[in-house]
């Protein structure tokens, strides 16, 4: 019998509503037939715990599992994305999250998604944002998707619902998703940015609406693009809406909710291997469900650069 991998596990208590040790506690069984758990590390709001995954990364952990929403294995893959690409472990994912689009589409399908089983893993591709604000510089990996305008907005009401909204997040995603989009829909305004492609030396003036940078045809929930979207192929498939007012976006949602977005005034969509976005003021940029504020962000894809379990 071939001896299972040890794996170190990071698991987000917060995950869905709350429920995210009792929802870990109930997969010790799954979990265990496909590795041998080493170590548990519990996250913590002021990403503390990142240091002691660092540490044991150094120690030479072959597997990490991330049981958490998309933002949990965000940054997880930016601390496995510190160590040299020769000894880098293979990172696996529990979808304890509101949305899992890391997972999808299986996340559609199950109820808490499994992607642990590292005797067969794939390459994927993991994308770096280079963010600039007024009084700070940042580096960070993601693997899902980020974005700016809308949904970076929508992700911030989201993530800040309580009371009544914060019980749809446990158990309802679609129903807190789309309270998060009304929400954000009342309050929002285009953006005057500026914006450049790889090999391009010219920037774009737009009237931002909404950018989504996606390495899955997955927004959040059902919220789905109908053109091809790779999490393999070195490129972002990239949703641009530009000048478009509060019926724009309405209709924009209505779209995206069932899987359509090509061919409508003020949406664009291209693939690009890297892209930059500058503007005059702070605005809000999401990655993988996580928000921060620049006024420059850049965004590039390293090509199959982590190893990720079945």
């Amino acid at each position: 019998m071939t001896a299972r991998p040890a794996a170190l596990v990071v698991v987000n208590p917060a995950a869905r509503g709350g429920q995210g040790l009792a929802l870990w506690a109930s997969l010790l069984g799954d979990v265990g037939e496909h590795v041998e758990i080493a170590k548990v590390i519990e996250t913590t709001a002021d990403d503390a715990w990142t240091a002691e995954l660092r540490q044991a990364l150094e120690q030479g952990a072959s597997v990490v599992i991330a049981a958490g929403g998309d933002g949990t294995v965000g940054t997880v893959a930016d601390c496995l994305m510190g160590v040299p690409a020769a000894r880098r472990p293979v990172l696996g994912a529990i979808g304890l999250g509101s949305s899992n689009d890391f997972h999808k589409p299986a996340s559609v399908r199950a109820a808490i998604p499994l992607r642990i089983d590292p005797r067969q893993p794939l390459r994927r591709d993991v994308c770096r944002a280079e963010l600039v604000g007024p009084s700070a510089r940042r580096a960070r990996h993601f693997v899902v998707s980020a974005s700016a305008g809308f949904t970076a907005e929508a992700n911030v009401c989201f993530n800040q619902l309580r009371g009544f909204g914060g019980f749809l997040k446990a158990h309802w995603t679609g129903g807190a998703i789309a309270a998060a989009a009304v929400a954000t829909l009342l309050s929002h305004r285009n953006r005057e940015v500026r914006l450049r492609c790889a090999g391009s030396t010219e920037q774009r003036a737009v009237s931002l609406s909404n950018l989504s940078l996606l390495k899955t045809p997955f927004i959040s929930g059902s919220f789905r693009v109908d053109f091809p979207v790779a999490s393999d192929d070195g490129l972002f498939g990239v949703a641009l809406c530009c000048g478009l007012g509060k019926l724009g976006l309405m209709r924009v949602l209505a779209d995206l909710s069932a899987g359509r977005f090509v061919g409508k005034p003020g949406r664009e969509h291209f693939h690009t291997a890297a892209l930059e976005l500058e503007a005059d003021e702070p605005f809000a940029v999401e990655l993988d469900g996580e928000v921060f504020e620049a006024t420059t962000a850049r965004f590039e894809v390293f090509h199959k650069a982590l190893v990720v379990c079945t």
